[in-house]
């Protein structure tokens, strides 16, 4: 767990000079990240970067992710029915929740009814922000939200929409690189997953609230939470852990796994109270130490499969099976 607060101001200037127009956020840190480490870097576009790693590799960036964090695993976080299934196959804590055609509003209406309101409504099958609604309760705010949900989808008769349970608790984001925790940030004024965290005139400010460093507070059964989630996807060596917890100890283990984000935002980076923590360092580390990479051309390394089954409440064919 890097403490990155002297190097702040640095990071900061180096944004300024590279975001928004030559490269994005995410892009720029670990650029940032390369050239504090003494490795070539050469920038293909915005949002590509090459990195030579000292055992004469090169690995493509597209913003924080490169090759150990696969396209498959990033999509698999970006449907939110298949990455509950997952969560659920490994026995890990999700909100109670069930996935429903478009047409069927009524009968996802009554089984909101049963889990209790109130409910969170988003469409399943596309990454969280555009078209969730959280805290929905009533038949007109439940109204109102089907169709934001199914609305989100480009085609005509909508898509698959997901119901959870609302969860109250506090949003806390983990970063998690190779089975460690990194960095955890209380996301203090942006509880529901989808609000904007960070500004879009200002990268490196919160959009609202606070973004609080909390990585030494917090709890070892909130880390593990952590650490599991990720493992729970197939084909990512990092990513960011979104969990609800009344706290951060926890200590009546009432935390769930809300998000799984295969592309993270560097939160750490730049939080408004506490250190920063270098999460763009600390993934290109990953790359530098990782064996796959040292012996690139001697070893084929296939990564586990997993497989799961999704909720038995889905009125939608399961994607996993």
């Amino acid at each position: 767990m890097n403490d990155m607060s002297e190097s702040t101001a640095g990071i900061e200037q180096f944004i300024a000079d590279n975001v928004p127009r030559p490269a994005r956020l995410t892009s720029a840190v670990l650029e940032f990240a390369a050239i504090q480490r003494g490795l070539v870097s050469r920038r293909l576009n915005r949002n590509i970067l090459l990195v030579d790693l000292p055992s004469g590799d090169k690995i493509p960036f597209r913003g924080l992710n490169g090759p150990d964090s696969s396209e498959p695993g990033q999509q698999m976080c970006s449907w939110p029915d298949a990455m509950r299934g997952l969560l659920q196959t490994r026995g890990l804590p999700v909100a109670p929740y069930s996935t429903f055609e478009p047409t069927q509003r009524k009968r996802a209406s009554r089984y909101a009814e049963r889990i209790g309101t109130p409910v969170t409504i988003t469409p399943a099958r596309r990454a969280p922000g555009p078209g969730s609604t959280a805290a929905v309760t009533g038949s007109s705010q439940f109204r109102s939200a089907w169709r934001r949900a199914t609305d989100a989808y480009e085609r005509n008769s909508g898509g698959p929409v997901l119901v959870e349970q609302h969860v109250p608790g506090r949003r806390f984001h983990v970063l998690v690189v190779d089975d460690r925790v990194v960095a955890v940030t209380w996301v203090d004024g942006a509880e529901h997953i989808g609000m904007p965290v960070l500004s879009r005139d200002d990268p490196t400010r919160p959009a609202s609230g606070r973004l609080v460093d909390v990585t030494e507070r917090t709890h070892p059964r909130l880390q593990r939470l952590a650490i599991d989630a990720v493992a729970a996807l197939p084909g990512l060596a990092y990513a960011g852990v979104d969990i609800f917890a009344p706290d951060i100890d926890d200590a009546a283990g009432q935390a769930v796994v809300a998000h799984v984000d295969g592309a993270p935002p560097p939160l750490a980076m730049f939080p408004t109270d506490g250190p920063a923590r270098d999460i763009a360092g600390a993934i290109l580390e990953h790359y530098v130490r990782s064996p796959r990479w040292k012996a690139a051309r001697d070893t084929a390394h296939v990564p586990p499969q997993s497989t799961g089954q999704q909720s038995s409440g889905s009125a939608v064919e399961p994607l996993l099976t």
